[in-house]
């Protein structure tokens, strides 16, 4: 039969241990915040690098008009195979970083639950 001093001792020990996994959640979460953060600037980056592809295919068709090339559909093909690419990565990230945000809040959740 366990005394008083010996449940309160591993009771302690228990909340100590709770405290500490609490801790590495809130790091944990701190971490993804911040590759959201990053992965949000990278989008920012994608959509402004789209208005840039855009002004650029403007003054590329204009020039195409000047010259009477027809070569733009190959550009375009390139373009938008990269843009594709660009798409498919970002949706990755955002998918692991919501996928792991989502793991820490339920044991985050479970950890205060045990409180």
């Amino acid at each position: 039969m366990l005394t008083a001093l010996q449940l309160c001792e591993e009771k302690s020990a228990e909340n100590q241990s709770l405290r500490e996994k609490l801790a590495e959640a809130r790091e944990e979460i701190a971490d993804l915040e911040a590759r959201l953060k990053r992965a949000e600037e990278r989008r920012k980056a994608a959509e402004s690098e789209q208005r840039e592809k855009r002004v650029l295919e403007r003054k590329l068709a204009d020039m195409e008009k000047e010259l009477g090339v027809s070569e733009r559909c190959q550009v375009a093909a390139f373009l938008g195979q990269s843009q594709m690419f660009c798409r498919f990565a970002l949706a990755e990230m955002l998918s692991c970083c919501y996928n792991s945000l989502l793991h820490v809040s339920q044991i985050a959740l479970r950890a205060s639950l045990i409180w």
